[in-house]
């Protein structure tokens, strides 16, 4: 539709019918900017950086400045009661810097504040005694504060409500965008966890005023769940349950309804080869990010996989629509642009160089020469002509963009090993032999 005049000028009625349908217009627009579970796909974007190797156990992100708080649980040696690490990174992944929370506990959620320069943290702390057993717990708020630990007698630290039952805890976290502050409460005096998720303003909270403006208690069915990521977008809250990320599963709520909006029933962050790397992955953090400046929102969620001590902490969206591009761009910023093999893993053949003098050879990669290709080579070391076939190493480039290559005979009898340095301006050293004992 357009905007439509009678006899040339605009009547109140035209004006009227035009402005309903503008509004309408952008009604629908803010629609397809939401996330709609029940059309999205999920998308492997990178690997997020962490300051240690242990598994991640959530994410926030703070969406005017474009950075990504997660945290990882640690435990000191000799310790009794768990820390986490916070890792500060950019929305591309890349680590920026660390804090350590010393008795932080497990390190589940956190929330996030930013007021002026200043990025606040909302967590969980424990209080421990002299023999390291937990005393009491506190909701606390303390400035992040990258190579730098804490405690909760830190003189930063500021406490709020105290938990004093260690069977009775909560984890904050946050939707700063919209000024307020979730609270997931377990009590497992019973034995088994009952859950509950309250909603407040983080105004209220600070200035310590009682007032909860939602509460979602969790069915029996979640209960007996694993829970593992929690976020909030206004009144929609997000759970993600499973152990395992085999048995992932993801339900939108809204709170100030009560009811279960949709759930997302499906493994979860799996390779190409339809399995997790070393048969290990699981569901941890999760984040509804909205772009700040075209509101197009996105559900981010880390999937741990690989073995103890070499964790990849894999970030996957959960997309709807073209707000995935931001991050699907950032992801390849970080492509290895430069081949370092074909696709099929093989060597690149030295005859699809064009290259007739190897000095001439400086694109960092892995090639292969046969006998009578090596031959043909000007500079190839004349006592190593016509023995045998040889991979060629082409190392990564210095400040000048010098590398060095490195030849390996392909002969179970003799294999050998030369290599010679390669200046920018085409300038080589000699070859050098790399002497070796055979070993058993």
């Amino acid at each position: 539709m357009s905007l439509k005049a009678v006899g040339g000028e605009i009547n109140s009625q035209v004006l009227n019918d035009n402005f309903s349908y503008l509004e309408s217009s952008k009604m629908n627009h803010h629609g397809l900017k939401e996330f709609d579970m029940a059309n999205a796909q999920q998308v492997y974007l990178y690997d997020l950086n962490l300051g240690i190797g242990t598994v991640n156990q959530t994410i926030s992100v703070d969406e005017n400045v474009n950075e990504i708080y997660a945290t990882q649980a640690y435990t000191f040696s000799g310790d009794k009661e768990e820390s986490f690490v916070i890792s500060r990174l950019t929305l591309n992944g890349n680590l920026l810097d660390s804090m350590t929370v010393r008795f932080g506990g497990h390190g589940t959620t956190i929330g996030l504040e930013r007021v002026g320069g200043t990025m606040y943290i909302w967590s969980n702390m424990l209080k421990v005694d002299s023999n390291g057993n937990q005393v009491t717990q506190y909701l606390t708020r303390y400035p992040y504060r990258g190579g730098t630990e804490i405690n909760i007698n830190s003189s930063s630290v500021e406490k709020f409500t105290e938990f004093p039952n260690s069977k009775i805890y909560m984890s904050p976290f946050t939707d700063s965008k919209n000024g307020l502050i979730a609270f997931r409460h377990t009590n497992t005096t019973s034995g088994s966890p009952v859950s509950y998720v309250e909603v407040r303003k983080l105004s209220d909270v600070k200035a310590r005023i009682e007032n909860v403006l939602y509460r979602y208690d969790y069915p029996s069915s979640m209960n007996n769940q694993v829970i593992q990521g929690m976020c909030l977008d206004g009144n929609n809250l997000y759970l993600t349950f499973g152990q395992v990320a085999n048995d992932f599963t993801l339900y939108q709520i809204d709170v100030s309804k009560k009811q279960i909006v949709d759930v997302f029933q499906n493994p979860v962050g799996k390779s190409g080869t339809n399995s997790y790397e070393e048969d290990f992955g699981e569901p941890e953090g999760l984040f509804l990010y909205t772009d700040p400046y075209t509101g197009y929102k996105t559900l981010l969620c880390v999937v741990v996989t690989d073995a103890t001590g070499r964790r990849r902490q894999k970030l996957f969206a959960f997309s709807s629509n073209v707000g995935v591009d931001k991050f699907i761009g950032y992801a390849a910023e970080r492509t290895q642009n430069i081949k370092l093999t074909r696709d099929d893993g093989k060597c690149h053949r030295i005859t699809s160089t064009g290259v007739t003098a190897l000095k001439d050879l400086r694109v960092p990669g892995l090639y292969y020469a046969a006998t009578n290709e090596a031959d043909a080579l000007s500079d190839f070391p004349s006592s190593r002509k016509g023995l045998a076939g040889w991979w060629i190493t082409v190392s990564g480039k210095d400040t000048d963009s010098g590398v060095y290559q490195e030849l390996t005979r392909n002969s179970r009898a003799t294999p050998e090993r030369i290599f010679r340095t390669v200046g920018s301006d085409g300038a080589v050293s000699d070859w050098i032999l790399i002497s070796g004992t055979v070993i058993v």
